[in-house]
């Protein structure tokens, strides 16, 4: 049987109050969320959240500013259409 590993900050909470929120939303639950997070002690800025979206993307500057090297990452099984017409990216 395989055990999760959860991350050390699972436990840390993530909250919203009023003074996240915009003075004025024109169309309530149409647009994404754009946050400035902070992720392993690196301040990262305006990270799209967008519960719609089924690929996400890091650019590899991001990564190395979270101190992940490119020889960690692994490819994924499986490829992913529809970012640029008619071409297929791994």
């Amino acid at each position: 049987m395989v055990v999760p590993q959860y991350l050390d900050c699972s436990n840390i909470p993530i909250t919203f109050n009023c003074d996240d929120h915009p003075d004025r939303v024109i169309s309530p639950g149409v647009y994404p969320l754009i946050i400035d997070p902070i992720i392993v002690n690196t301040q990262l800025s305006k990270v799209l959240m967008d519960g719609r979206s089924s690929l996400n993307i890091i650019y590899l500057e991001t990564l190395g500013l979270l101190r992940i090297e490119r020889a960690q990452l692994k490819p994924s099984a499986g490829g992913f259409h529809g970012v640029v017409r008619g071409k297929k990216a791994f």
